[in-house]
């Protein structure tokens, strides 16, 4: 009976080895790459869209490294880096903000007015850290955006105007692009 089993199994891996074919490496088509779509969104801000849908942070950074582009995937290692700075800038401002409210109040006398203000020593480091926390989301946004427009402009596949707005040396610097 094991016997019989075992023959099935021999005629049956043989057969289906005549019917395999090898693919030549002609044959084997690599992808083509899709372009990336940017769309603008009031609460959800700048979002990414291959073949209409919406790709997640992993999904965009496999698209990048797909090109084996390095300065698209610097870009957009930048631009989760500066993120993750913004995000905990951010929390150390809120941080910094509710400490200020359970220390005492300083008092500033101007003009005959007695004002109270939070306990500016604590206050003061907490404001200056959520700008610089701005400061590092927007230029994550930035980062995010010209790595999509190199992955755009690498795979010629962009269909229309696209606007670049990108710090430079001398400032920041508008540029217009159209694939002909």
């Amino acid at each position: 009976m094991i016997r019989f089993f075992i023959l099935m199994l021999v005629m049956t891996a043989g057969a289906s080895s005549v019917f395999a074919e090898e693919a030549s490496p002609d044959a084997i088509a690599t992808p083509t790459p899709h372009p990336i779509h940017t769309h603008w969104t009031t609460l959800g801000g700048m979002q990414y869209l291959q073949k209409d849908k919406v790709l997640t942070e992993p999904e965009l950074r496999l698209d990048m490294e797909s090109l084996n582009d390095k300065e698209a995937v610097a870009l957009l290692n930048k631009s989760e880096s500066d993120e993750t700075l913004g995000f905990i800038s951010l929390g150390a401002s809120a941080g910094f903000s509710l400490l200020s409210l359970v220390l005492p109040d300083s008092h500033i006398y101007a003009v005959g007015l007695d004002i109270a203000t939070p306990y500016l020593p604590v206050a003061i480091p907490g404001a200056v850290l959520g700008v610089v926390g701005g400061f590092f989301i927007f230029e994550a946004g930035t980062s995010k955006y010209a790595a999509v427009q190199r992955y755009d402009r690498l795979t010629h596949q962009a269909d229309s105007i696209t606007w670049n707005l990108s710090p430079q040396k001398d400032g920041l610097m508008l540029q217009a692009g159209y694939p002909f």
